[in-house]
């Protein structure tokens, strides 16, 4: 019921209620039955949520109802993941959310309203694991920005407008997911950074450290570009 309602405020306060009750209740056994209901609901949601792009991009589309509709799912799976990562139990849904390469691809095409919210998905999950929250395996970090590092460099200015949202503790996790990296997908996925930052600086993270550490890693010494903000 609180996933398919779209009155914003009753929902809000309904989620809020659950995640107290959910604080309070100490019962492994039941713990853990809502654990596996919590995912269940994250693959419906993320299922819905494609099914929902494929829609926006069709010659056909004209529907603001779906715009609305992307909207209350991407907000369902931000509510779904932190009531996962408040109880330690959301590495499946790093996995989940990983693995999402077509939505990332439908993601970077589409101009529905809303679409920051998929990026702060990936926000709230590379600070999740960089504060030890969130405990992925090292493959589905990789896989995570592989799939998402794109979509969330295209969204940033807004996600930068999210009260949610501390920049340079969100820059800074994602410079460390970067780091853990092999080589090879550091060079990828700074470059592709790099040549958007040079464009317009502001609009980006600003990820000169992890470019700077993967130059010292890489030649032994810092890189002499510039890497100012363009004004």
């Amino acid at each position: 019921m609180i996933l398919k309602t779209d009155r914003y405020e009753g929902r809000r306060q309904a989620q809020s209620l659950v995640l107290k009750l959910l604080r309070e209740n100490n019962d492994v056994n039941s713990a853990e039955a809502f654990n596996k209901y919590l995912l269940s609901s994250s693959r419906s949601c993320l299922s819905s949520l494609l099914n929902l792009f494929k829609q926006s991009q069709s010659l056909f589309y004209t529907s603001r109802d779906v715009d609305k509709k992307i909207s209350l799912e991407a907000t369902n799976l931000l509510w779904l993941l932190d009531v996962l990562r408040d109880r330690r139990a959301a590495e499946e849904f790093a996995l989940m959310w990983a693995n999402q390469q077509k939505l990332a691809n439908l993601h970077v095409k589409s101009k529905t309203p809303d679409r920051d919210l998929i990026s702060l998905i990936t926000i709230r999950l590379l600070v999740g694991i960089g504060n030890g929250e969130i405990l992925p395996a090292k493959k589905t970090k990789q896989l995570l920005l592989l799939t998402w590092f794109r979509p969330l460099l295209d969204d940033y200015s807004s996600l930068r407008q999210y009260r949610s949202i501390d920049p340079k503790e969100a820059e800074e996790n994602i410079e460390r997911a970067i780091l853990e990296l092999i080589p090879e997908d550091q060079l990828s996925i700074l470059f592709t950074w790099y040549e958007c930052f040079l464009k317009k600086g502001d609009s980006y993270p600003d990820l000169r450290k992890a470019f700077e550490g993967w130059c010292r890693g890489s030649f032994g010494k810092r890189p002499t570009l510039s890497l100012s903000r363009n004004k």
